[in-house]
């Protein structure tokens, strides 16, 4: 009747208030141990037509998790990985991955599935390099605009599999 909504309608004006209208995609969760023990909550979404999915999860930061929100972006030839650390302004530490966007978001709604899951192949990151320097994040953002989008300016730095 009049004043109902459907789903995914617009409201009166034509433009929903983002926090009322999330974006159409799959959503995944799942609680996850990590090897100290530590029980994790990951979320997942993979946005509709696009090959990004970006990942969430909250941690005990007294245990020294540092929750983080994680972005895999396939749009160009070589996937690569954007981590950002919350709670402070933290640069955007970014990675290449092996995997591909069938195996990420399988894996996401096979653990979705499961109540809790152990974490595996954790893989340690060196973070410490310096900063890239303005030019080269510029052209990763022109390359990749999901990139920019999620790492703002805050600085890109690469880190490599610390081997720890």
């Amino acid at each position: 009747g009049p004043g109902q909504r459907r789903p995914g309608g617009r409201g009166p004006g034509g433009r929903g208030r983002p926090d009322f209208e999330p974006p159409a995609g799959d959503r995944y969760s799942w609680n996850q141990t990590l090897s100290t023990g530590d029980v994790v909550v990951e979320r997942v979404f993979v946005p509709e037509n696009k090959s990004v999915l970006i990942s969430a999860n909250r941690g005990d930061r007294d245990a020294g998790f540092m929750p983080s929100r994680t972005l895999y972006d396939f749009s160009s030839a070589s996937g690569v990985v954007a981590i950002r650390p919350r709670g402070g302004f933290y640069p955007c530490f970014i990675t290449d991955t092996t995997l591909d966007f069938s195996s990420i978001t399988n894996g996401a709604a096979a653990f979705n599935a499961n109540d809790n899951t152990v974490a595996y192949g954790q893989e340690a990151l060196d973070g410490t390099s310096e900063k890239l320097p303005i030019e080269a994040v510029m052209a990763l953002y022109t390359a990749q605009p999901a990139l920019k989008r999620f790492c703002g300016f805050a600085g890109v730095v690469t880190a490599a599999p610390s081997g720890g």
